[in-house]
């Protein structure tokens, strides 16, 4: 006997009943065996759903896990290790049975109890192994298939996991080494600050107390201390020392001193404040060191003077050569561009050039001919091609300065560099002057 709903109000009514208590309405076998088969089409769709909707939710905690391994290696660890134990979990008992494990063990022993116990769970670690795995022993390929995917993403997972997992401690374990190091190194470096710190406090009492060998060693002991960071005050005492202890650094000293400065300790023998170091004791010796040094120095100081008395002396003499040699140029170019100026005004006196067309104005004469005016002279073609056609025309004047005719000359087919020696006639014309006025060509 099954249960069903009624096609007409959807009560719920048993397979065996002939209508609907409810509205009366016939249940027959026919529709019965249809609402059966609807239910189990609708159960198959459901199924479906349900297993599409498990396989998202898989995939996305895998994928998930895969993101995780270089953050939480773990994750991906257990997440395949329990994985890899559902896959075992659902062929547990079958794999019991196959070695027939019940058979195989004396149930009077303790292990043979032990193992009834187990067998007894077996089924339903399996069953729920395979819910949980959608694994459905109906279905043997789809499900094989499936069990196999899910074991080998298992062993994805382990080995992504126990790697990432071996790398993360591996890292952990570097850092700490490191930061480990680092504390060790501030740890010396305190240390030897400190070191340094009473070394220098040392050296500076023995330096007021005038012990100035001891206060070296106190120096030279600071500043081979390793580890430490901070040498500056060492290196200022032991500049100081130097400056006042070292005959070389007394003599560098007292030739940059002004001539001022340097007259008072040469008269008074009294150290000037830039070669003081506030210790009476330093002071003292660098005193005793300048002395011997001071005429030594006065002759390196005036050789550096009149040394650079004769460089300032030949840097004026190179001047006033160069301002002679700058005149000397600055007149020739003048000369070559009056000289050029007086060719180009020659020239222009001497020569008309129509564009190529030069006219020798020193060649050109004008006479009083048989038949009328007659005006010589000579033009050369200094274009870079045959003219085929040149002209020049003069305008002729009177006596009382009218014009009174034109005297015209041309020719066909100048050659260039050709000279063409002209004669410009103007007919029955008499002039008392003439006067050029055009010449081209083409």
């Amino acid at each position: 006997m099954a249960i069903i709903k009624c096609p007409e109000c959807g009560n719920t009514v048993s397979t065996q009943a002939e209508s609907c208590p409810k509205c009366g309405y016939p249940i027959a076998r026919r529709e019965v065996g249809a609402i059966r088969a609807h239910e189990g089409k609708t159960q198959t769709i459901e199924q479906t759903r349900k297993g599409r909707k498990h396989r998202l939710w898989v995939a996305l905690l895998v994928v998930g896990a895969l993101i995780a391994v270089p953050f939480t290696p773990e994750f991906a660890l257990w997440f395949g290790i329990i994985l890899l134990g559902l896959c075992m979990g659902a062929f547990v008992k079958a794999a019991a049975d196959l070695v027939s494990l019940s058979d195989r063990m004396d149930s009077a022993s303790g292990v043979g109890r032990a193992v009834g116990r187990m067998l007894t769970v077996l089924p339903t670690v399996q069953d729920f192994s395979r819910r949980l795995l959608r694994l459905d022993p109906s279905e043997k390929w789809r499900s094989g298939l499936r069990f196999a995917l899910y074991g080998l993403t298992a062993l994805v997972l382990i080995v992504a996991g126990w790697t990432g997992a071996a790398y993360k401690a591996e890292q952990e374990g570097t850092a700490a080494k490191h930061a480990a190091d680092e504390a060790e190194q501030r740890r010396l470096a305190n240390e030897a600050n400190a070191k340094v710190e009473a070394l220098v406090f040392d050296a500076t009492n023995a330096l007021k107390v005038g012990d100035i060998d001891a206060a070296k060693e106190k120096v030279r002991a600071a500043l081979a201390i390793r580890y430490a960071n901070d040498f500056a005050k060492p290196r200022k005492l032991a500049q100081q020392i130097g400056n006042a202890t070292d005959p070389s650094r007394i003599r560098a000293a007292l030739m940059e001193l002004t001539d001022e400065a340097f007259q008072q300790l040469r008269q008074s023998g009294t150290l000037p404040p830039q070669m003081t170091s506030g210790y009476e004791a330093l002071d003292l010796r660098t005193a005793e060191l300048a002395r011997p040094e001071v005429e030594q120095v006065a002759q390196a100081r005036e050789n550096r003077r009149l040394a650079q008395l004769e460089a300032e002396r030949k840097r004026e003499e190179d001047a006033r050569l160069t301002a002679e040699a700058a005149a000397r140029k600055a007149d020739a170019e003048r000369q070559l561009k009056a000289a050029a100026e007086a060719e180009a005004a020659r020239k222009a006196e001497e020569e008309y050039n129509a564009g190529g067309l030069i006219l020798l104005l020193k060649t050109v004469a004008g006479r009083r001919g048989e038949f009328g005016a007659e005006i010589t002279g000579t033009v050369i073609n200094r274009r870079n091609r045959k003219l085929r056609y040149a002209q020049i025309t003069f305008s002729l004047y009177d006596e009382s300065g009218a014009q009174v005719g034109t005297a015209l000359a041309n020719i066909n087919g100048l050659e260039p560099d050709g000279r063409w020696k002209f004669k410009a006639t103007a007919f029955g014309t008499d002039f008392a002057r003439y006067k050029f006025s055009e010449l081209s060509g083409f």
